[in-house]
């Protein structure tokens, strides 16, 4: 993988996870109901819930100063919440997922699941260039950083728009058999 392309990606999935982090900490969101939601036993929800934001934090720190294995741990992180969500939807939980603390409270679960696949992917990417490596430059890991975060805002700007759409769809309706 060219050096650029592995510094954007560095920049993107490592913001995501820094952002990801603080929009925990500042809404003091937890992933807890997911968790549980997802048929995790209470008292190790408990435990680990409140370490999400600091692991989170951790690696994305890590991925965009290039420490080694930070990508690999990246990667299974992702995973996990690949496999939370999927768990969690196939129980048909109600739950909000806090993935980004509130910001994801107004958009269907599907979108907090879409970031958690696409994080997988982009850090899959990663495991493809150098491991540890630092980054070769920083305007291609400042455009991946800028370039995670507008992802994370426009697909919650789009599921806010397609929820209210949904909903608007939903009282006209009952409006019209009244």
């Amino acid at each position: 993988m060219p050096a650029d392309a592995q510094t954007f990606l560095q920049g993107m999935v490592g913001a995501i996870f820094v952002f990801a982090a603080v929009g925990k900490v500042v809404s003091r969101a937890s992933v807890a109901p997911l968790l549980l939601a997802a048929g995790g036993p209470p008292r190790i929800v408990r435990a680990l819930a409140p370490l999400v934001p600091l692991v989170e934090l951790v690696i994305g720190g890590a991925v965009l100063t290039g420490l080694f294995l930070s990508v690999p741990g990246a990667c299974a992180v992702s995973l996990v919440f690949v496999w939370v969500q999927a768990r969690s939807r196939r129980r048909d939980a109600q739950v909000a997922c806090n993935c980004f603390g509130r910001l994801d409270l107004i958009v269907p679960q599907s979108v907090p699941a879409a970031h958690a696949v696409l994080l997988a992917l982009a850090s899959a990417a990663l495991l493809t260039g150098t491991p540890g490596a630092p980054p070769s430059a920083s305007e291609p890991l400042a455009a991946g950083a800028a370039t995670g975060v507008t992802a994370i805002l426009g697909s919650l700007l789009l599921g806010t728009a397609w929820e209210f759409r949904r909903r608007r769809a939903t009282v006209l309706s009952e409006g019209a058999r009244a």
